[in-house]
């Protein structure tokens, strides 16, 4: 546990400092150990050498700026420390098996390769089905923040419970269960506007606003991932985490880059209001849907 306590400090640290150069004695001095013993606790619980891991982290990044931003390649090639843009994309295409053009032009994103930070929802049991979503129409309100490809996953867990808070005390009673979508709605230069929506069926908020916005899922595949388990300690950003570094990459599934993400939380049968210090202990399944290419993913 004190292990691993450590390693997320570090992992943290490293999000923070990808466009630096941190070099192995800096980070285990940081971390309080010998640079031999901090490479050897770091590998046990990310799998990963130190320098492996911030190579892979600023591939990925760059990966998503490939494809939400317009940044040529020498502009990635000197933001995540490549020494020439003949040495990113010699990288790049080692690392992801295509290189940044053929990346950036490719229909669908198949995370093969993709690493997002080293964090785990390990508590949690999860299954697979295909599925299309529920033909409901939803209502709620959307939010949109600035993200960069490299820090766009550090705010959304406190802008998670930021939109949450306000939305959950609209709700006339606990209904069966919440959603929530989100994706990106446009980019320029080296940022992107996401979008973050809190859903419920019209009928269970108390009223609607001007800027509501009014949902309906499409007739899109999906990849519906299902956790159970205690989330009373989990991070929800953990069980995204969990779902692009383990489950796509296993499944070599496409996400459908025109649809976006889906969240549908389940709640318990026998409460009627949330705890406002921790609605999760309210949740009894959480139904993660993903927008697939069935064709490509074989299903």
């Amino acid at each position: 546990m004190f292990n691993e306590r450590v390693v997320d400090e570090i992992l943290n640290w490293i999000e923070n400092n990808l466009e630096s150069d941190p070099s192995l004695e800096a980070v285990a001095g940081k971390a309080g150990y010998s640079k031999w013993h901090f490479q050897r606790i770091f590998k046990q619980q990310t799998g990963y050498t130190l320098a492996n891991y911030v190579r892979a982290r600023r591939l990925s990044c760059a990966a998503i700026a490939l494809r939400l931003l317009p940044l040529n390649l020498m502009h990635l090639s000197m933001k995540y420390r490549f020494d020439s843009q003949q040495t990113f994309c010699r990288a790049f295409k080692q690392h992801f098996g295509i290189t940044p053009s053929g990346y950036r032009k490719k229909n669908g994103w198949q995370p093969g390769g993709f690493v997002l930070p080293k964090r785990y929802a390990g508590k949690l049991h999860s299954s697979v089905e295909m599925t299309t979503l529920p033909e409901k129409v939803l209502t709620g309100t959307s939010n949109v923040y600035q993200a960069a490809s490299d820090t766009w996953n550090m705010r959304l867990p406190q802008l998670r419970k930021y939109y949450w808070q306000p939305f959950l005390q609209r709700l006339t009673a606990l209904p069966e269960a919440v959603y929530a979508i989100h994706g990106v709605s446009k980019s320029a230069g080296d940022t992107f506007s996401m979008y973050y929506a809190t859903l419920a069926e019209a009928h269970c908020l108390k009223n609607t606003m001007p800027q509501d916005i009014v949902y309906t899922p499409g007739h899109a595949h999906y990849l519906k991932i299902i956790f159970t388990g205690d989330f009373s300690d989990i991070d929800f950003q953990d069980i995204t985490y969990d779902i692009y570094n383990n489950i796509l990459p296993e499944l070599n599934i496409i996400r459908h880059p025109e649809h976006p993400d889906t969240e549908e939380y389940i709640f318990q049968e026998n409460i009627t209001e949330l705890t406002p210090e921790n609605p999760k202990l309210a949740v009894r399944v959480i139904n993660y849907y993903i927008p697939v290419m069935t064709d490509a993913a074989g299903w």
